[in-house]
């Protein structure tokens, strides 16, 4: 019998980010594989729901209910978009490639915001002593909320290949997404394989959560804080200098 859509576990992945950097865009590949030529700025919270087929359970697939949560990035709403930071599953971090204060930003702004509120907001974590400004990645280890950064206007970028998109290459938990091409989150894509992992990842620290060990020694824990969050310490890609 089909499940019913009320009886489906789901997920919420908050999408967040500066102002224009493609998260509107980038939600509305995935979920409806649909182009934005001239999307509009979010205000508040906009939602979307994609179906994911989580192929690890017992043998077998099951159904979740993704929730992509788009949250506005104008710092206008900063005190009014924490309101919607709650029961946190999952992270998505978008970055203009050709704005380097972009993906720095995500570094000092936007997850220490998210994760900071989601404490208030009461979700559960173990290892939240330093998030206000300059975030230690250290302090993410033992969280367990995954994240993603994912690189928009790889378009605008030179056709050289750069630091960046090698480094999105070779990193499981980095993307970098040209918002143009209708084929960017093809199945069976490389793009696509690291998504669905991501979201793989989600749902299995919801509804299906391993033991956590600590670190004990110093290179450990380095070692690990650099896979929980991949903003340090490598450098954005440049962006690309105009005549």
């Amino acid at each position: 019998a089909k499940m019913a859509a009320d009886d489906m576990k789901k997920v919420r992945i908050f999408v967040v980010g500066d102002p224009g950097v493609g998260k509107t865009t980038l939600i509305q590949l995935l979920c409806h594989n649909k182009l934005l030529s001239n999307p509009s700025s979010t205000i508040g919270c906009a939602l979307e729901v994609k179906l994911h087929d989580y192929s690890k359970y017992q043998g077998h697939s099951q159904a979740f209910f993704v929730e992509f949560w788009d949250i506005g990035g104008s710092p206008n709403y900063r005190n009014g978009r924490t309101v919607f930071y709650n029961q946190i599953h999952g992270i998505i971090l978008v970055h203009d490639l050709t704005n380097k204060k972009s993906y720095e930003n995500l570094r000092k702004t936007w997850l220490p915001e998210v994760l900071a509120q989601g404490k208030r907001n009461s979700v559960p974590s173990t290892q939240f002593t330093k998030l206000e400004g300059e975030f230690d990645p250290e302090q993410f280890v033992g969280q367990n909320v995954p994240v993603l950064i994912v690189g928009m206007k790889q378009d605008l970028l030179s056709s050289i290949t750069t630091r960046g998109e090698r480094q999105s290459n070779s990193s499981n938990d980095m993307i970098n997404v040209d918002g143009k091409q209708i084929n960017e989150f093809a199945i069976g894509s490389a793009k696509m394989i690291k998504m669905n992992n991501f979201l793989d990842k989600v749902i299995e620290q919801k509804y299906f959560p391993k033991p956590v060990q600590a670190p004990t020694s110093s290179s450990e824990r380095r070692r690990v804080s650099k896979q929980a969050v991949h903003l340090q310490p490598q450098s954005p890609p440049q962006s690309p200098t105009s005549n």
